[in-house]
């Protein structure tokens, strides 16, 4: 029987994701890692399931394999507060945007539920152009 997660849980466990500090990063310790959150370690499956996790998963994976680059540090603590501050704004108002368009998402999933409008039509591939 599989676990059926909130919304909340989930983003727990994406929050668990984005902020791992631990040098090895696999399947196995994040599912070890979920327990306190989910009352039961999940399996990988259970969590691949939600494109959130799996998204942040991925994305995670990513970044490890990137190499470091020397980061120049700003010419002084004013400047970098400011280039702080830019960022936070900059970030919540994607965040803002990513809600707004989860939830667009959610409506038009909903309405193509209503009209019994098949998943597979909806995740056609777009077709190209000829162009001459």
């Amino acid at each position: 029987m599989t676990i059926k997660f909130h919304d909340k849980e989930i983003q727990k466990v994406v929050f668990l994701i984005e902020g791992w500090t631990k040098s090895d990063f696999n399947w196995n310790l994040i599912c070890l890692a979920c327990k306190p959150i989910l009352g039961k370690v999940p399996t990988r499956q259970a969590l691949c399931k939600h494109s959130e996790i799996s998204r942040a998963y991925h994305v995670r994976k990513r970044s490890k394999s990137f190499p470091t680059e020397k980061i120049k540090p700003p010419g002084s603590l004013a400047i970098a507060a400011k280039r702080i501050n830019n960022l936070e704004i900059e970030n919540s108002i994607l965040k803002e945007e990513n809600t707004n368009l989860l939830l667009m998402i959610k409506k038009m999933h909903e309405n193509a539920y209503r009209h019994n409008i098949l998943r597979s039509i909806l995740e056609e591939e777009i077709p190209q152009r000829s162009r001459k």
